[in-house]
Parts: structure tokens; sequence; C-alpha cells
């Protein structure tokens, strides 16, 4: 077998690795939000909770900005 072949499917394999280490890490971060606002919204004082605008707002933003990093990530694996 040739050594390079396996040089160069060793570091795509890499490459993967790193790619998921790195989606992992951004939906963490996109899960968080929904956790944290979740939080916010079960507050026991209604004056401390967020309006229901407020929340679909922040999950319409939340989804674009997931949709626009599963787009770069998908690319990026190509």
């Amino acid at each position: 077998m040739d050594n390079r072949l396996l040089e160069k499917h060793g570091a795509h394999q890499n490459t993967n690795i790193v790619l998921q280490a790195s989606s992992s890490i951004t939906l963490n971060n996109f899960l968080v939000q929904i956790f944290e606002m979740g939080l916010v919204c079960s507050s026991d004082s209604p004056s401390q909770r967020m309006t229901m605008s407020n929340v679909v707002a922040k999950l319409t933003k939340i989804k674009s900005d997931y949709s626009s990093f599963a787009t770069r990530t998908q690319r990026a694996e190509i």
C-alpha cells in the first residue's frame, strides 16, 4: 500500500475529528441558549419572565444561527 495514501487518509480522519468536536461544542452553545431561556421563562416572578414575543424572536434567531452553522459545517465536511 502507498504510504502517501495512508497519510492522506489519516489527515482526512484527523480533520473529521476536529470538525466533529467543533460541531459538538457549537451545538452545545445553541442548546445552552435554549435551556437558559427556559430557565428565565420559568422564573417564579412573572416580571422576570420573557414575553412571548421575545421568546419567539430569540428562538427564531437561534434557529437561524444554527441553520447557518449547520450549512457551513456540511460544506466543510465535503
